[in-house]
């Protein structure tokens, strides 16, 4: 008989495929789970055929409470700034992109499979994002604030967690083992910066920046720390992790600050909240970018991006007001010396000249104080003189130490 006529019979003969059923492949792969990483599921995961609007769905809610329960807010500031096309809508375009490549996703302790082919080191990965949600809910850690930055950072650990352990899955190694390839780490720092200055560019051709390397940057660099904190303790590193995660992006993109225990800056910005509140401005977003949101701003928004802009960052508020007709955009930035908070004054102006340059009426602008930068967008010549003698007055906080933000 010929290959071609075998190759026809062959799903008359389901023995000659995998039979193995979903509940026995969880089974299979929890098992490997718990020894690799030392932990327990406790109850088996809950899993079930799930849909992709079911799944676009789940998508655009985590979206929402990533960016502060607020789209809204969050699309016209973004649209503001040029960093989200006025014609995209996000209630419409999250979803269609989570969709577009969805397989699986976890929605509230349970598992929804789209396609039953998945291989097993991607359930792998699904599976782990349950153990780690109930991993982080057992630890008692407080809850992360509402900022895009914190959120950020707490999300990291889970998928970072989930690429850590498909990477073991592969390496046939359990948490506490020991790589043999000493140079693992800095091959994946190379090939994340790689895709985030180079290959991401293509991929934000379909969706917006900010989109994209969000979603990467969760199992990317969220892998690359989970990792790091492996190799530094272990287990009961990892342990530790959960009972204290990292309180920003600078600390998963940094791992050493995280070990440090480098907190970001606190930026208290009350005297221009009360500025606009006497104007009768309309509060429209507030959240805190962080390291990772300044870089992929700046890099989104210049020709030529400055790669050191965002290296020294120590914290930031971002802010916007509905004033005069126009959306009114404060960016206040704290940064770990003068020279970070100079090279990052050098990235801004360009990108202000870039906004006047494509519109007249933006009235763009930066200033630096010390370690201090902000960059206003839509600011009139009529009120930047309060404007900026507001900016100043706010306060910043290291640690316990509280001084002003336009500190000289």
């Amino acid at each position: 008989m010929s290959r071609i006529a075998w190759l026809a019979l062959l799903p008359f003969f389901p023995a000659l495929q995998s039979a193995e059923d979903l509940p026995s492949r969880r089974d299979r792969l929890s098992a490997r789970i718990e020894t690799l990483r030392g932990l327990k599921f406790g109850t088996p995961v809950a899993v079930e055929v799930g849909t992709r609007r079911e799944g676009a769905g789940f998508a655009l809610e985590q979206s929402k409470a990533l960016y502060g329960g607020d789209l809204v807010g969050f699309e016209r500031t973004f649209k503001t700034l040029g960093l989200v096309p006025n014609a995209v809508k996000l209630e419409l375009a999250i979803p269609s992109f989570a969709s577009a490549s969805m397989k699986s996703y976890v929605a509230r302790d349970k598992l929804c499979i789209l396609d039953p082919a998945l291989p097993d080191d991607e359930l792998v990965y699904r599976l782990t994002l349950v153990l780690s949600e109930r991993s982080a809910s057992a630890s008692g850690a407080p809850a992360a604030e509402s900022s895009y930055d914190a959120r950020m950072a707490r999300l990291a650990v889970r998928h970072g967690d989930a690429d850590m352990t498909k990477q073991l899955f592969w390496a046939g190694l359990a948490v506490d083992g020991i790589r043999t390839d000493a140079d693992h780490l800095k091959k994946a720092a190379e090939a994340a910066d790689k895709w985030e200055r180079e290959t991401s560019r293509l991929a934000s051709l379909v969706a917006p920046r900010f989109l994209i390397r969000s979603s990467d940057f969760l199992w990317r660099r969220g892998g690359i720390f989970m990792e790091s904190m492996r190799q530094e303790g272990g287990a009961e590193r990892l342990r530790k992790v959960y009972a204290r995660p990292p309180e920003s992006t600078e600390q998963v993109l940094h791992p050493d600050k995280y070990l440090k225990e480098e907190r970001p800056v606190a930026i208290d910005m009350k005297p221009l909240e009360e500025f606009f509140a006497g104007r009768k401005s309309e509060s429209i977003y507030r959240t805190t970018l962080g390291e990772l949101g300044t870089a992929v701003v700046i890099e989104s928004l210049q020709e030529k991006p400055r790669l050191e802009a965002s290296a020294g960052w120590g914290g930031d508020r971002l802010m916007a007001w509905a004033d005069g007709g126009k959306v009114l955009v404060v960016w206040a930035t704290a940064w770990d010396r003068e020279e970070d908070a100079r090279e990052f004054e050098d990235a801004a102006a360009a990108v202000a000249f870039g906004m006047n340059r494509r519109d007249d009426a933006a009235k763009a602008f930066v200033v630096r104080r010390g370690a201090s930068v902000a960059l206003v967008l839509n600011g009139s010549e009529e009120i930047k003189s309060d404007l900026v003698a507001a900016l100043w007055k706010g306060t910043l906080t290291r640690g316990t130490a509280s001084e002003p933000f336009g500190k000289p």
